[in-house]
């Protein structure tokens, strides 16, 4: 910031000394004073360019990493609150980058017992425990991430956060080993 504000103020004070240049030129009828102007505003116009330069330099950076996609630990955080514990591991995850586009986050791990039921007490999920063949998945996930790969039988656990925009589905084993997060924000 001070970077930008530095180039940025000597662009202003070369742009008036050049229009003082110009002023005095053409009341003495000077050439030395047109030549000192047209000096003072080519350094003038350097100054201005490294400000823009450097304001667009930092917009790249800082816009190259809100679209940098979180890693499998960063989305438990965001989700679930606190540190990825010892008992959990993250073995796939697909962040939702554009909300309207990216239907969902997936988070798919293996856990224990203890932190799933740390889950389930953060908000008042219901229970549904069923067969394979009677779960209905809403979004339709990618293969990877669908609630077949967990066995026979599941339990399904389903939060609506907000009505109509935000609802969190967790698809579990029933010793509650592995665990399929499918979080919808719209």
């Amino acid at each position: 910031m001070v970077t930008i504000l530095f180039w940025s103020a000597l662009a202003v004070v070369c742009a008036l000394a050049c229009a003082g240049l110009l002023i005095v030129a053409i009341r003495q009828r000077k050439v030395a004073f047109v030549v000192a102007a047209v000096t003072v505003f080519l350094v003038g116009g350097y100054c201005g360019f490294r400000a823009v330069h450097e304001i667009l330099q930092r917009s790249r950076t800082k816009l190259a990493l809100a679209l940098e996609p979180r890693s499998g630990p960063e989305i438990y955080a965001a989700l679930f609150g606190g540190s990825v514990g010892d008992c959990v591991v993250i073995t796939d995850h697909q962040d939702q980058v554009v909300p309207k586009l990216d239907t969902a986050i997936r988070l798919r791990m293996r856990t224990c017992p203890a932190e799933l039921k740390r889950i389930l007490q953060q908000g008042p999920y219901i229970l549904e425990r069923s067969a394979i063949a009677a779960v209905l998945v809403e979004a339709e996930p990618p293969d990877r991430f669908a609630p077949a790969l967990l066995g026979d039988t599941i339990l399904r656990f389903q939060w609506t956060i907000t009505e109509g925009k935000q609802w969190r589905t967790i698809y579990a084993k029933p010793d509650s080993t592995e665990a399929i997060c499918v979080d919808v924000l719209d």
